[in-house]
């Protein structure tokens, strides 16, 4: 049976949002049927997220968990915008836009909690593509991830990557990124920044950094790179290096050449490496009749029986559904 349409009869004006420790306070103006309009909506809102919402005046205060105070902020946004733009709202919008943020774990996954974070979060895949992640670096001596951003190839392979090093089956994991910036003005030299290699590396690798601290926690992160479980590495100073009883991670490979990748893959020994890119994100200089170090490891290794592969396309997108949406746009 289709739920009734309901039709905005007032405005939702600005609104601003404000962080108080473990709670966000939302200020809307000029709703004067907003109880009304959205009393069920508040309610599905709480239970979604676990939240407690307190209505006073034109103040929301959103009480819980604060990434979960957030996302019901962020469905709140979404309302009081339908609203201010008449927007005919009908209660699977609402639906919609809460799964949105509460991506459900593939429901066939062998994986499932495969991982635990310091605070208690369990990891699981969430699309068929992210189990073939998990599966293929498992069983692979070398897994190469490509496709589009935001589905999930950086933080499964982290995540693995720690469950690996927790049991023992590997003495550290070594994190090396090619040093190159947005602009694509190519690759920048480490000797013209200051400090010693991890100073060096760290602006390139935040994007990691965040996913070993959302993972482990600060303390456990810096109880690991001090014992070197944890290394960030620079293309330049592995040439020459082996790497043994190691989990290596190529991370943005579409930023490497031909050369550089093979410097990188034959420094593996007995190892286990994760190649992750995405070749419509290249930041480097590629000459038109040359393939990156992602292509080549797609067209060269296909047929080596030890090397996986794992293709992410639209449906894996995770981080919000508005990023699928820009990608179709600059695709068509």
């Amino acid at each position: 049976m289709t739920k009734p349409i309901r039709k905005t009869r007032a405005k939702a004006a600005a609104s601003k949002i404000e962080e108080q420790d473990n709670s966000v306070v939302k200020f809307v103006t000029n709703y004067d049927l907003l109880p009304e309009l959205c009393s069920s909506d508040l309610t599905k809102i709480k239970k979604a997220f676990g939240v407690d919402i307190d209505l006073k005046g034109n103040v929301f205060n959103i009480s819980g968990d604060i990434e979960d105070c957030r996302k019901a902020a962020t469905i709140l946004e979404r309302i009081f915008d339908w609203a201010d733009s008449e927007y005919l709202i009908n209660d699977e919008d609402i639906d919609d836009a809460i799964s949105q943020l509460l991506p459900k774990p593939y429901a066939e996954t062998k994986f499932k909690s495969f991982y635990t974070t310091f605070d208690g979060k369990e990891i699981s895949p969430r699309t068929k593509n992210q189990e073939m992640i998990l599966k293929a670096i498992q069983n692979k001596q070398i897994t190469v991830l490509h496709g589009c951003a935001g589905t999930g190839k950086t933080a499964m392979a982290i995540a693995m990557a720690l469950k690996l090093l927790e049991y023992n089956r590997f003495d550290k994991i070594v994190v090396v990124r090619p040093m190159t910036t947005v602009d694509g003005n190519g690759k920048n030299s480490l000797g013209y920044l200051p400090g010693d290699i991890s100073e060096k590396t760290g602006p390139y690798s935040n994007a990691i950094v965040q996913l070993f601290l959302d993972y482990v926690g600060d303390r456990e992160y810096e109880n690991l790179v001090k014992s070197n479980k944890i290394c960030f590495e620079s293309l330049a100073l592995i040439r020459g290096a082996t790497f043994n009883n190691t989990i290596i991670i190529l991370d943005e490979c579409q930023n490497l050449s031909k050369h550089e990748i093979l410097s990188c893959l034959t420094r593996i020994g007995t190892s286990k490496m994760i190649i992750t890119g995405d070749n419509s994100q290249i930041d480097t200089k590629i000459a038109k009749d040359q393939l990156t170090g992602l292509e080549c490891a797609i067209k060269y290794l296909k047929d080596i029986p030890e090397i996986g592969f794992v293709e992410m396309k639209e449906i894996d997108i995770q981080r919000a559904k508005i990023v699928g949406d820009i990608i179709k746009a600059f695709e068509a």
